[in-house]
């Protein structure tokens, strides 16, 4: 895993000037004015009780997003066939778009579970007798626990955009699949008028379905399936003559 992540340079990722970046810096900018402005780190015995139902509530959080996580990977590998991941890497432009795209799921996971050992450390400072840290010391925690926790929110968002953007390309791939295989029946139908165009009506629809029949018979399919064809084929075509 951290092999991909650095051949990857998901690191960058901290300190890129994205969505997730401009977010989790301008938050944590706001949250260290409001600090200064209640004077948290003056009071800090007041917030306490705030602070750790906060962490306690972080905690829960971060382990049910997980659960998020892997019903996304699982919703990503029912969704990318083999021809919509052509069009996903046609549309990023990028012949491993598939694997970025994997990765990023699990890049957030391990944030996350980061984030869930760091916060647990921080209620077992909360609640010993240890000296509070100098004032410069507090602010510089307080600025990257910030960063981080807003960082994982906005990077949430921008996997939920993605995500978003994948559906509405399988929508266009299924409707240019369901085109073109339309498109195909018309040119199947086209070359058989064309091959039978000699013969009358019901010998041309004797020798298709004959064709056909043959061919369903040598296919490699379960007889289930090759049933379903051959009903298919007689309602298409209408081998059988309603009563």
């Amino acid at each position: 895993m951290f092999k991909q992540f650095r051949d990857f340079k998901k690191y960058k990722e901290y300190i890129s000037w994205e969505f997730e970046n401009k977010f989790a810096f301008w938050a944590t900018c706001i949250m260290i004015i409001v600090g200064l402005f209640v004077k948290l780190y003056d009071n800090l015995n007041l917030f306490i009780i705030f602070i750790n139902d906060i962490c306690v509530a972080l905690i829960g959080a971060y382990v049910g997003s997980l659960a998020l996580i892997f019903s996304g990977v699982v919703f990503l590998g029912g969704l990318l066939n083999g021809r919509f991941e052509k069009e996903l890497i046609k549309y990023a432009e990028d012949d491993k778009a598939t694997e970025k795209l994997y990765l990023s799921y699990l890049f957030l996971a391990f944030n996350i579970l980061c984030m869930i050992v760091v916060t647990i450390i921080c209620l077992l400072f909360i609640h010993s007798n240890l000296a509070e840290p100098p004032f410069v010391a507090f602010e510089a925690i307080f600025f990257v626990y910030c960063y981080f926790s807003f960082f994982i929110l906005a990077y949430f968002v921008a996997i939920l955009r993605n995500t978003v953007d994948l559906i509405l390309i399988s929508k266009n791939v299924e409707n240019a699949k369901g085109f073109y295989e339309r498109a195909n029946e018309v040119r199947v139908d086209m070359i058989f008028q064309y091959l039978c165009s000699k013969t009358s009506p019901e010998e041309t629809k004797k020798l298709l379905k004959d064709y056909i029949t043959h061919y369903i018979e040598v296919l490699d399919d379960s007889e289930e399936m090759k049933n379903e064809l051959k009903k298919y084929f007689s309602e298409y075509y209408s081998f059988e003559d309603k009563e």
